[in-house]
C-alpha cells in the first residue's frame, strides 16, 4: 500500500477533480483526498512525495497499432530523420542491403523495411521495383511507406503476389502501378498479407512484450490496434496469454475478420 501526496495530483474526475493526496494497493486506487486524513486513515502505507511533480491517471491510446509497432522493431527501419537515417532512395537501398547482409531469413521469408517518407526525397519519388531488384532477386523485398498503406515490392515480390504478365486481379480497394508500388488492399488485404512471410510468430509475440513495456513507460496503460485481423487477433492473444503485455489492449477489428 502506497499513499502519494506532495504534487499536483489530477484524477480527471467531476466531484474531486484535483486532490491532495492518493491512497493505492495492489496497482488498485483506493481513496482520494485530503493528506493528513489519508495519512490517518491509512498509517501503514508507505509514503511517495511527488516533489512538486504532476500526478496523473494512466493515459488511453487514441490512436495507433501496437502490433505493428512490435511488427516494425523486427524489420529494417526506413523512418527518415531525427528518427531515422533514410532520407532519400540511395539511403533507402543502403539500409535494406545492409539488413539483409545481417539477416539469416529463412526460405521464403521477405526482405521487409518500413517508415520510407517519399515527401523528403529528391523529387519526392518512390523507390522503384527495378531498384529494389539491385538488392535481390532471389529474395521477395517490400519498402512500406510510412503511411502503413503504400509499399513497393522488387519484381519477386511482384510475382509471388500474383502482380505478374498483363492480366492479373487486384483486391477491390487497391491498385498496382507498374513501379511496383501497390496501394491499399493491393498489399493489406488479408489473403494479400499471408503471402508476404516476415518474422515468425514467435518473435513477433515476444517484441509484443517488450512494445507493451514501452507503451507503459509512458504512462499508456490502454493501448490500441486499430486493425486487428486473423494474424493479429493471434498475435494479440497469444501475448496476453503469455502474460507478456504490460497494458490493457483496445482491437477494433478489421470489416472481414468481424463478418468471421
Amino acid at each position: 500500500m502506497k499513499i502519494y501526496f506532495g504534487g499536483t495530483i489530477i484524477t480527471m474526475g467531476e466531484n474531486l477533480p484535483i486532490t491532495e493526496a492518493v491512497v493505492t494497493s495492489g496497482g488498485q486506487i483506493l481513496s482520494c483526498g485530503q493528506e493528513a486524513k489519508l495519512k490517518s486513515l491509512y498509517p501503514d502505507a508507505e509514503p511517495v512525495d511527488l516533489h512538486g511533480a504532476c500526478m496523473l491517471p494512466g493515459f488511453i491510446d487514441g490512436h495507433s497499432h501496437i502490433s505493428a509497432a512490435a511488427y516494425r522493431t523486427l524489420i529494417a527501419d526506413l523512418s527518415p530523420p531525427p528518427s531515422g537515417l533514410c532520407n532519400s532512395i540511395p539511403a533507402l537501398l543502403t539500409i535494406l542491403k545492409n539488413t539483409l547482409a545481417c539477416s539469416s531469413l529463412s526460405a521464403g521469408q521477405w526482405l521487409l523495411g518500413m517508415g520510407y517518407d517519399n515527401s523528403i526525397f529528391p523529387g519526392e519519388t518512390h523507390p522503384t521495383k527495378e531498384e529494389l531488384d539491385s538488392i535481390s532477386t532471389s529474395v521477395p523485398i517490400a519498402a512500406i511507406h510510412t503511411s502503413g498503406h503504400l509499399a513497393v515490392v522488387n519484381t519477386l515480390g511482384l510475382e509471388l503476389l500474383g502482380y505478374s504478365g498483363q492480366n492479373f486481379s487486384v483486391p477491390h480497394g487497391g491498385s498496382v502501378e507498374s513501379s511496383g508500388l501497390l496501394r491499399e488492399n493491393a498489399f493489406l488485404s488479408v489473403d494479400k498479407q499471408m503471402l508476404i512471410r516476415g518474422p515468425s510468430q514467435e518473435e513477433i509475440v515476444k517484441a509484443l512484450g517488450s512494445v507493451s513495456v514501452t507503451y507503459a513507460s509512458y504512462g499508456i496503460t490502454t493501448a490500441q490496434d486499430a486493425r486487428v485481423g486473423v494474424g493479429e487477433y493471434s498475435l494479440l492473444t497469444s501475448a496476453g496469454e503469455s502474460g507478456l503485455l504490460k497494458t490493457d489492449v483496445s482491437m477494433y477489428l478489421s470489416f472481414d475478420f468481424a463478418e468471421k
